[in-house]
């Protein structure tokens, strides 16, 4: 899903090119191109637009952080397989991969702009699309029922990271998994 700046500025993954590239969007052009090595088929897409970072979640299990400044992939973290959908909330500052194995690994910056995964929320299998609430910083993870796992419960969360499962709900036939900020 494209992202755009307050700068006129788009930015979108090209998933076969292994790359993301930013569109002018007055000009309607593509003004940078920017390499995701080591990116395979990069498809969901976080901006954090005050600090020139954005997190693509690739199908090799890995969200790349590009800065889009230097034009440099400056991390590679390993996520769950699946990947659809990413995120980023600016009141956590904390990046968001939304996984189809019925994971949502929650990734911040440590100090020195070094990057981690904190943790690995379960989640339904197969909810791969999210959308963040940000003023709750909720996030939403919806997906068709399963049979196999009708309401998987929480587990325990690894390093007190901020996230938490709460019993989802059930929307005109498709479950919602709700991710809940702490």
């Amino acid at each position: 899903m494209p992202k755009q700046t307050a700068k006129a500025r788009v930015y979108v993954n090209i998933e076969d090119t292994n790359e993301a590239v930013e569109i002018d969007s007055n000009a309607l052009s593509v003004t940078r191109r920017y390499a995701l090595n080591p990116s395979e088929e990069p498809t969901g897409m976080g901006i954090d637009a005050e600090n020139h970072r954005i997190f693509s979640g690739c199908h090799n299990k890995l969200m790349v952080v590009l800065d889009t400044v230097s034009g440099k992939v400056i991390a590679s973290l390993p996520i769950d397989e699946g990947v659809d959908g990413n995120g980023f909330d600016a009141g956590t500052g904390l990046a968001l991969s939304a996984n189809g194995t019925g994971t949502l690994t929650v990734v911040r910056e440590t100090t020195g702009g070094k990057f981690e995964a904190i943790d690995s929320v379960p989640t339904q299998r197969g909810a791969r699309t999210m959308a963040i609430d940000t003023k709750t910083h909720n996030i939403y993870l919806p997906t068709a029922p399963s049979l196999r796992h009708p309401h998987r419960q929480h587990q325990t969360a690894k390093n007190n990271a901020p996230y938490r499962l709460i019993p989802s709900c059930n929307h005109r036939g498709k479950e919602i998994s709700i991710v809940r900020h702490s």
